[in-house]
């Protein structure tokens, strides 16, 4: 399934991804989430645009890898910019650990074309984005999912994450 649109540049929450059931048809319940003791978990994939982010990727993408989330329903999506200072490589190395995270390639090397790039190649229900810099509390993903959920209309949902980039760029964000 296709999303309908794109996150901004700015869009730092999760979203529901929109689809239309008269363009793409009815979207097969497992694609979008799994079955977990009864209970229907919808997926969510998480969208992380990079450039050179070395110094602090390993933080960022652990802190995804250890939310309190379904680890069967939860996908982390790097896109590089084309990193020349060894981010590429430690994406790569938490790659070959664990499965889910996926490293794609942004020849453009531009956020919105990154996370285009990550919106076509995500399965999940609920799109989250984070930076390569940034860092979420465990229960973060619960947290902005309960809200769309409790909240019918709502269509985002963000809050405080922790940036943990170092460096003159690190303290500057």
């Amino acid at each position: 399934p296709r999303p309908l649109g794109t996150l901004g540049d700015r869009g730092k929450g999760i979203a529901t991804r929109q689809r239309s059931e008269q363009t793409e048809g009815r979207v097969a319940p497992e694609s979008v989430g799994v079955s977990r003791c009864g209970r229907f978990v919808k997926r969510v994939s998480v969208i992380m645009p990079v450039w050179n982010e070395a110094d602090s990727i390993e933080s960022a993408v652990r802190s995804v890898l250890q939310q309190d989330w379904p680890r069967d329903a939860l996908e982390l999506w790097v896109v590089d910019g084309r990193s020349n200072d060894g981010t590429r490589e430690k994406v790569a190395a938490l790659a070959r650990q664990d499965a889910r995270v996926q490293l794609l390639d942004n020849a453009r090397r531009i956020i919105p074309a990154a996370l285009n790039l990550g919106l076509r190649s995500a399965q999940g229900y609920w799109i989250a984005r984070l930076d390569g810099h940034g860092s979420w509390p465990p229960e973060y993903l619960r947290e902005c999912t309960r809200w769309l959920e409790q909240q019918p209309g709502l269509a985002v949902a963000g809050g405080a994450w922790d940036c943990v980039g170092r460096g003159w760029l690190g303290a500057a964000i």
